[in-house]
């Protein structure tokens, strides 16, 4: 599989001039979901997922109140990212984001108790070809209602198989001024990397996170993961009651299936 990983880690979306060349990319905000062009990337690998279901430890706060949002059984979508919307103030909407680990086709599972129209509409997505293994969350400070999500996965290869390495595209770049503009020449070379570096972390944190709102940090909520071989193909949330007739959550939890 062959992917321009430093692009996503540096939160790059770089744009195709007409010239045949590369535009310098700008940063984004620290942990915000960046929309990415991945046609340049080859999906090599499929896999089958099976079941044999493990439910992970809530990240966040856990009880029976809980409501599931779980791919349709006969597919064999696995969980990619998630959405978090809120109203007044409390987490009362999240869409779990599916695609299928043989295709790619996308599905999508929602929450909504906002009781109105959500808003804050928040995402941690991963790239295309990977799929989520781990979840972690923020809590308000007074530890009931959830201000941060961050979804941690892998290529579908590293999770079938962790002792195996992907091959990466990097650009090696080269600036270039034409008239007023500065313009970047990149010639692609790949390299191999071992999966045990492969993990990537998108997240989203909102400002009344516990912290000092720099990102995941001694302030989150445990990392759950899924077991070596599994990957997520179920979000659990626990609800608890919200403002008005509103509804909330608190706490995620993941049930993970393996991938063959």
């Amino acid at each position: 599989m062959k992917r321009s990983l430093l692009r996503h880690l540096w939160g790059l979306a770089p744009l195709t001039l007409s010239l045949g060349v590369v535009a310098v990319g700008c940063g984004t905000e620290l942990g915000e979901a960046v929309p990415v062009d991945d046609g340049d990337i080859a999906q090599t690998a499929s896999g089958i997922i099976t079941s044999n279901p493990t439910t992970t430890n809530w990240s966040g706060n856990g009880g029976t109140r809980v409501v599931d949002l779980d791919r349709a059984v006969t597919t064999g979508d696995a969980l990619v990212g998630v959405t978090a919307g809120e109203r007044s103030d409390d987490p009362c909407f999240l869409k779990a984001l599916f695609e299928d680990v043989d295709g790619g086709a996308a599905s999508d599972r929602t929450y909504n108790n906002c009781d109105g129209a959500e808003g804050s509409l928040k995402t941690a997505r991963l790239p295309d070809g990977y799929f989520v293994t781990g979840v972690r969350t923020c809590l308000n400070s007074a530890g009931d209602k959830v201000k941060g999500i961050q979804v941690l996965g892998k290529p579908l290869s590293c999770i079938r198989d962790p002792s195996s390495s992907v091959e990466e595209v990097v650009e090696n770049c080269h600036s270039q001024i034409v008239g007023h503009l500065e313009f970047n020449h990149c010639d692609p070379f790949v390299i191999t990397v071992p999966c045990s570096e492969t993990e990537l972390g998108p997240f989203f944190e909102r400002t009344n996170c516990q912290g000092s709102n720099s990102g995941p940090d001694a302030d989150w909520e445990t990392i759950r993961r899924c077991p070596v071989g599994k990957v997520a193909t179920s979000l659990t949330l626990h609800e608890r009651d919200g403002g008005g007739n509103r509804d909330m959550f608190d706490g995620l939890r993941m049930v993970c299936n393996p991938v063959e």
